[in-house]
């Protein structure tokens, strides 16, 4: 059984103030969590989902197709070396698209497996990522619990 609210009554200075605290579900989006991250593959990504997923101008995602068309574009570095894109623009694109052959992984999103991790019980978290290469053999995130911080890592097999 769930409880929804939690109710009180208290009393200051002779008076009795009734109160309930609603209580959030578990799995809720918190203004402490990070959002979701969506990342595309330069290879197959169309200029409206460029725009849309990383923000930039339909200047710079006309000029990055283009230069995609002429050539495997394997970093930012090479697009800084073409010119016609800004620094905003370019930052935006690093943190949003994988180039051809990039080594980068992406993690997209961290959530508890079993929907809630509770203080001094074992748990188990997943994580989503993006690769273009292969998947990584060792990966750790890094958690921040109640002000400490620590780091859970993993090897996948290939």
């Amino acid at each position: 059984m769930l409880l929804a609210a939690y109710g009180s009554a208290t009393t200051v200075f002779g008076c009795t103030i009734n109160s309930s605290l609603a209580l959030r579900p578990t799995n809720r989006y918190s203004s402490l969590d990070n959002a979701p991250v969506r990342v595309g593959l330069l290879a197959s990504t169309s200029e409206r989902e460029l725009i849309a997923m990383t923000g930039i101008s339909n200047e710079a995602a006309s000029r990055l197709l283009a230069l995609r068309r002429k050539r495997p574009l394997r970093s930012t570095d090479d697009l800084l070396s073409e010119g016609g894109i800004s620094q905003t623009d370019l930052e935006r694109i690093r943190r949003s698209v994988l180039f051809f052959e990039d080594l980068r992984l992406v993690i997209t999103d961290v959530v508890p497996s079993t929907g809630r991790i509770m203080s001094e019980r074992p748990f188990t978290i997943r994580v989503q990522f993006v690769a273009v290469a292969s998947p990584p053999v060792f990966v750790g995130v890094e958690v921040e619990w109640v002000g400490d911080t620590f780091v859970v890592e993993k090897n996948i097999p290939s």
